[in-house]
């Protein structure tokens, strides 16, 4: 299965259906370049749509999340939701992507 495949069957048929592949694959595009930016370099995937099985399953889980965090965030730009009662500041970076990557990160030194 590649990809595109996963993230459509990932996301619920409503946001799937909302956006065409053309933008899924953009989407899951930039998030798999910065995945891979954070990532130590035997875990990177050289090519993403012949790697994507091979690839460890908490990474395909955390661009899948990413992909979805991203889609849901088109919503609202500034990152601010506002109600009547309050407004509420979408915190920066989600910690199930953060848990899911920890393992395979690289290590910033100096």
């Amino acid at each position: 299965m590649s990809a595109l495949d996963d993230l459509t069957a990932y996301l619920t048929t409503t946001l799937a259906g909302k956006y065409g592949d053309a933008v899924l694959s953009q989407v899951l595009g930039t998030e798999i370049a910065d995945q891979a930016a954070r990532l130590r370099a035997r875990y990177r995937m050289a090519d993403p749509a012949a790697d994507w099985a091979g690839h460890m399953p908490p990474l395909r889980e955390s661009v899948m999340r990413r992909c979805a965090r991203n889609l849901a965030l088109r919503k609202i730009p500034l990152g601010i939701s506002e109600s009547d009662i309050a407004s509420l500041r979408v915190a920066g970076r989600d910690t199930e992507i953060k848990r899911l990557e920890a393992p395979y990160l690289r290590m910033t030194v100096g």
